[in-house]
C-alpha cells in the first residue's frame, strides 16, 4: 500500500477536514447582514410552536427547520447564533460524507471526499 494512502494518513486527513471545515464555517459567521430568508426564518422561529405549525400548514414549507431554530434560539438571537444551526448541519455533512465514502469505496477516498466537502465554497457560503 502506498504511504500517502495509509490508514493513518487517511485518519489524519479526515481530522484535518473536520477542523478546517469548522474554522471555515464559523470564522466570520456573524460578519454579514441577514439575507431575507434568514430574517424570515428568524421571525418565524421566534413565534410559539403552535404558531409555527399553523404557519407551516398555511404555506408549502414544512416546519422542521423552523421548529429546530425555535429551540436553538435559546442560545441567543444574534446573527452568529442563528446562523450556527445551519453551519452545524453543514459541518455535520463532512463526517457523513466520510462515512458514505468509506461504505462505497475505501478510507483514502472517503478522507479526500470529506476534505472536499470541508472546503467546497458552496457549502461554506450557504452554511
Amino acid at each position: 500500500m502506498n504511504q500517502i494512502f495509509s490508514p493513518t494518513n487517511s485518519r489524519n486527513l479526515f481530522i484535518a477536514a473536520l477542523v478546517l471545515g469548522a474554522v471555515l464555517r464559523w470564522l466570520q459567521i456573524g460578519s454579514h447582514s441577514f439575507w431575507y430568508d434568514e430574517a424570515l426564518s428568524s421571525l418565524i422561529a421566534s413565534l410559539d410552536v403552535s404558531q409555527i405549525l399553523a404557519n407551516a400548514a398555511a404555506s408549502d414549507h414544512p416546519p422542521g427547520y423552523d421548529l429546530l431554530l425555535h429551540f436553538w434560539l435559546a442560545l441567543g438571537h444574534s446573527e452568529a447564533a442563528i446562523r450556527s444551526l445551519s453551519a452545524l448541519f453543514s459541518w455535520a455533512a463532512i463526517p457523513l460524507t466520510f462515512g458514505l465514502g468509506r461504505w462505497l469505496f475505501d478510507k483514502p477516498t472517503a478522507a479526500v471526499a470529506a476534505l472536499a466537502m470541508a472546503i467546497f465554497p458552496f457549502q461554506i457560503y450557504f452554511a
